[in-house]
């Protein structure tokens, strides 16, 4: 489809950041999008942006994976179809999607990204596979939070740890948006579900929310000693361990358990704990990052499983597709239901305040930042 040329705002990285909060506005820049779409492209106008606690280290560089500058970062967004390609053939004009690349070959490629090829524009050019069809039954700015969230944590519990009836299942950080997740994916499969989180607002989020059986508070020093008594003696299952506290978890992992490995934001100083090097009661290693005692695992017959959605992605495109079905199910019956903490106003000018807020701790689920033009989509 072609026609007159046009142009969008958008966040270009061109450099990496020292300081995102700062820099991130003056990176707003007004580009060009393609006058004519070919093969799959499809051209969305955004509705919502989530902002990921990722998106921090992915504009400094800190990221494990950077795909080649200049380019617009942003992978989790909603909005609505306005032009095709002509080999797109699953979407339409008017449809509400929302996605972006969740291939690690792409992202280091740069394949489908680019200038005002990623989340954080006003407009958006991306491959028809990098987009899905938003449920009925959410909004834009709930279906703009599914794509990491939902994706690792259903990829990781239902796929990975393989998650039974009845299993325990002690997921940390059970406020954020991945955690809560991460509940509802372990209720969802019948387990019984053992949340931490930082304060007792966000103990009752996890309930509230994920619907938590046990919550307790891991900045307690003595927590490990408290969901052991909640538990009544029985051991866990699986731990999903977004925060970095394999030592403290081991302690209360049974036979053939499964300590899932999702990311260490309790050991990022950025994050705000106060230049401590780690949560208490675990030991750092080389780069900062924690340290476990393997002979814990041998005398379990515990696994340790690594994590990163974009691996799965390229090496099981097929069960990923399949993943994406399931997840689309789950918010079609509403046993998936994406918690949005605020929704800021704005456009790419809140971008800054977003970014802030998810690094601070202080919210629940996912902030979101929307557009005041589609507000009433939103």
């Amino acid at each position: 489809m072609s026609g007159r040329p046009r142009s969008t705002r958008a966040v270009v990285l061109r450099k990496f950041m020292s300081d995102p909060n700062s820099e991130l506005a003056g990176a707003i820049e007004t580009v060009p999008l393609p006058t004519t779409l070919i093969g799959t492209e499809v051209e969305i106008k955004m509705v919502a942006m989530a902002v990921n606690f990722a998106d921090n280290l992915v504009l400094r560089g800190k990221y494990q994976i950077r795909p080649p500058l200049p380019y617009t970062p942003g992978t989790d967004f909603a909005g609505v179809v306005t032009r095709v390609g002509p080999n797109v053939t699953h979407l339409k004009l008017g449809d509400r999607v929302s996605g972006g690349t969740i291939s690690g070959r792409n992202y280091v490629s740069g394949r489908g990204l680019g200038v005002a090829r990623g989340g954080f524009a006003e407009d958006a050019v991306l491959p028809e596979d990098h987009l899905r069809k938003v449920p009925a039954t959410i909004s834009h700015a709930q279906a703009a939070m599914v794509g990491t969230t939902y994706g690792t944590a259903h990829y990781a519990l239902k796929y990975e740890a393989k998650v039974k009836p009845d299993e325990v299942c002690l997921i940390h950080a059970a406020a954020g948006a991945l955690g809560l997740a991460a509940c509802q994916v372990a209720k969802a499969c019948g387990a019984t579900v053992v949340a931490t989180a930082g304060s007792l607002a966000k103990l009752d989020v996890a309930r509230r929310y994920g619907g938590a059986d046990i919550a307790i508070n891991y900045r307690d020093e003595n927590w490990v000693d408290a969901v052991r008594k909640a538990l009544g003696g029985k051991t866990v299952d699986i731990v999903f361990d977004p925060v970095g506290l394999p030592a403290s978890s081991s302690k209360l992992m049974g036979y053939h358990s499964r300590l899932l490995v999702l990311g260490f934001t309790g050991w990022n100083n950025d994050a705000g704990l106060s230049g401590e090097p780690g949560p208490h009661g675990e030991t750092g290693g080389r780069g900062n990052l924690p340290v476990l005692a393997l002979n814990r695992l041998l005398v379990k017959h515990c696994s340790v499983i690594g994590i990163y959605l974009f691996a799965f992605a390229d090496a099981e495109p097929e069960l990923a597709a399949q993943m994406w079905r399931e997840i689309s199910e789950g918010l079609e019956v509403r046993v998936y239901q994406p918690v949005v903490y605020t929704t800021l106003s704005g456009g790419l000018a809140a971008l800054p305040k977003a970014l802030s807020l998810t690094m601070n701790r202080e919210t629940y689920g996912k902030v979101v930042v929307g557009f005041e033009s589609q507000r009433s989509q939103l």
